[in-house]
């Protein structure tokens, strides 16, 4: 139960999946990455902190995500957003609430 804690817990939300989105590219934009990082998921922070060191691709990555976002779809404790940069792939960001009930984003 330690390691694999329950992915189904009723709390309620201390913020939206919009605002994480909001926080996390604002960050991004200017150059603060610990600021992006916090909004990520603790198991994933690593992940990304090892990608956003390369910056060539970290720049162009960062110029393509979508200036805000909506139409999110929240089932329980997960939520996923669809955007289209008509590129012929499905570009997704998934969100988690944790048990606090924070959301952060689980994959971009």
């Amino acid at each position: 139960r330690k390691k694999f804690p329950p992915q189904e817990y009723n709390v309620q939300a201390k913020n939206t999946p919009e605002e994480v989105y909001a926080v996390f590219r604002q960050a991004l934009l200017k150059n603060d990455i610990e600021g992006a990082l916090a909004q990520i998921s603790e198991q994933n922070r690593e992940e990304y902190r090892q990608a956003f060191s390369n910056k060539e691709k970290f720049d162009k990555w960062v110029k393509g995500l979508p200036e805000k976002i909506g139409n999110i779809i929240i089932k329980d404790n997960f939520a996923h957003y669809y955007w289209d940069k008509n590129d012929g792939f499905e570009h997704t960001i998934d969100f988690v609430k944790n048990s606090e009930g924070y959301w952060q984003i689980d994959q971009i």
